[in-house]
């Protein structure tokens, strides 16, 4: 990720984006055992949107990475489908 934002809010913002979404992975982690699937799911969901942010707000180039985005999840579905025909 590229750490360097256009403005002190935008750093300030990212610092804290990745501070929350570092706490609630450690968070996840320790009480894994604890946590059911769903609470787990969601935390972990709410982690990878968290740094999404981050990375939106640090890329200066944000089309390249939502298309870069958009292609990595078609590849992902369609490798999904392929699988799901085959079994």
């Amino acid at each position: 990720m590229n750490s360097s934002a256009s403005t002190p809010e935008q750093a300030a913002l990212i610092k804290e984006l990745i501070a929350l979404a570092d706490e609630m992975e450690r968070f996840a982690d320790d009480q894994t055992e604890q946590l059911d699937f769903e609470t787990y799911a969601a935390l972990v969901e709410l982690e990878t949107r968290l740094l999404a942010f981050a990375n939106l707000l640090a890329t200066h180039d944000t089309e390249n990475l939502i298309r870069d985005e958009i292609v990595s999840a078609s590849r992902f579905l369609n490798d999904l489908k392929k699988e799901a025909t085959i079994a």
